[in-house]
């Protein structure tokens, strides 16, 4: 039996998870984030397909947030966008990836990474509760 799109972008949400937090244990702070982002990434394509939308091939998470679903819905955005504790650290995530620069240096020079960590963390535990 082979895996399902679902399953298969559920594990691959939870390995790109893992790989940050080891990246962040052996102070990997670019590495964390660049994981982080495939973890969400992979964690938005995995509630897009639950909810029955094709996701969108691209690494943008604010496009693949605005994808609608067969009732014309864009799920995630409106989710995201409505949860007050949740916003502001979606915001921190947008404002410091950019799948276009993803392989030059991703803050400047002075960022403190534990508050992106900890975004990412939240947001994406956040998703896990909501959808799954």
């Amino acid at each position: 039996m082979t895996e399902s799109e679902y399953e298969v972008l559920r594990r691959k949400a939870r390995e790109y998870k893992q790989m940050a937090e080891l990246a962040i244990e052996n102070e990997l702070d670019e590495q964390a984030i660049e994981n982080y982002n495939f973890a969400l990434e992979m964690l938005m394509k995995a509630v897009l397909v639950k909810e029955g939308c094709n996701p969108p091939k691209t690494h943008n998470l604010m496009v693949i947030s605005n994808t609608k679903d067969s009732g014309d819905r864009k799920v995630l955005r409106k989710a995201i966008f409505s949860a007050t504790t949740v916003r502001p650290m979606w915001d921190k995530i947008h404002s410091i990836w950019s799948p276009d620069d993803r392989y030059v240096n991703l803050a400047p020079e002075g960022t403190d990474y534990s508050d992106i960590f900890e975004a990412y963390k939240r947001v994406y535990g956040w998703i896990q509760n909501k959808f799954f």
